[in-house]
């Protein structure tokens, strides 16, 4: 069995493999920015199942969990797989600090359980956490490796769209090879195979500058008053438990309290200033603005491919309803699939060891 780690600054998911498939998965709410120094005791505690059912840290986390990891499963690993976002977490002076730290975790938590433990790098190779260490700058942000290898083994030509809390990342696949021109965060922004823009997370002012409120075009203001989950969830695309983030003004994440939260980006009120049904336009601007932003990345992405031409969207991811969209747009074929870096890394490790996929 393989248990794998998608560590990253907000948010921590781990995937359990075995026989080829993914058995178990779940994610944790973990803000590196906030609490980095408890990210060692946090590892431990859901590798060595402490509290896992819990919401532990005084109940600061949220936790998706399909069903709890269990002592029993844990004594059967035979190795562990891990990537990583949070080393860009301004928790860290630099990514090399960032990567040292979470590796330094990584190996105090997994030294008592006698498994290997393989990295993943942006080549696509799984290395030891030495080899890690020496080489810092090859394994941060590699996680999109793990699902576009998976892709690239399963669908041989398509273009992987992966919208989630935070970031979405296009990444062509092309013979069953992944044909990404970029390997590192800054590059794969530059080729537009990163987009910082995800269902969750993202800042309001990220994704527009002004917005239409009574036929006037209004400016948007740049606080962090409200964010996409505010969004998908007015607009019920998203459920209260799929918004796993921190709302911006820590209250709750009803349907009214972000309507709220939206109606503040233009500096109004609910109800006094604006009505519910402005708030829902609102809300749909935004929405078809940040489909417009992958739609544009994922023309420069093929553009870039060498003229070949797409046939196929593969969406992963919590935002994979935004990609069902933009296939329908761009009149291509879409796959939609479920797994996330965690499971596909998990799958690449079991690959690594069995030599059998």
């Amino acid at each position: 069995m393989i248990l794998a780690l998608d560590i990253g600054g907000a948010n921590t998911k781990f995937a359990l493999i075995e026989n080829h498939e993914v058995i178990r998965r779940g994610s944790f709410y973990f803000p590196f920015w906030k609490h980095k120094g408890k990210f060692n005791d946090f590892l431990s505690d859901l590798v060595n199942q402490k509290n896992f059912a819990k919401q532990n840290f005084n109940s600061q986390y949220s936790l998706y969990c399909d069903e709890k990891i269990g002592d029993k499963i844990i004594s059967e690993l035979s190795a562990a797989g891990v990537t990583m976002t949070a080393e860009l977490s301004d928790a860290f002076r630099s990514k090399e600090e960032g990567v040292n730290f979470i590796l330094n975790c990584v190996e105090d938590v997994f030294s008592s359980l006698n498994v290997p433990v393989y990295v993943l790098s942006n080549n696509g190779n799984l290395i030891s956490i030495d080899a890690a260490r020496k080489n810092p700058y090859g394994i941060a942000s590699a996680n999109w490796i793990a699902t576009s290898w998976y892709a690239a083994k399963k669908y041989k030509n398509c273009i992987l769209a992966d919208t989630g809390s935070t970031t979405t990342d296009i990444i062509p696949i092309r013979e069953g090879k992944i044909a990404a021109a970029g390997k590192t965060d800054l590059e794969r922004l530059q080729t537009g195979e990163l987009i910082y823009t995800g269902v969750l997370r993202t800042n309001i002012a990220a994704v527009v500058n002004s917005v239409p409120v009574r036929n006037n075009t209004t400016l948007v203001s740049s606080e962090l008053f409200a964010a996409t989950a505010d969004v998908y969830l007015i607009l019920n695309e998203i459920s209260e438990e799929d918004y796993s983030c921190e709302t911006s003004d820590g209250r709750g994440k009803s349907r009214m309290e972000c309507m709220a939260r939206l109606s503040r980006v233009v500096c109004a009120d609910l109800h006094y200033e604006l009505s519910k049904d402005e708030v829902v336009e609102i809300a749909k601007y935004i929405r078809e603005k940040q489909i417009e932003q992958i739609i544009e990345c994922i023309g420069k992405v093929m553009k870039c491919d060498k003229g070949n031409k797409t046939e196929t969207l593969v969406a992963v991811g919590l935002g994979s309803f935004l990609v069902k969209e933009i296939a329908g747009r761009l009149n291509i074929s879409l796959i939609e699939s479920d797994l996330n870096p965690a499971g596909a890394l998990g799958l690449m490790v079991e690959e690594k060891i069995t030599d059998n996929f």
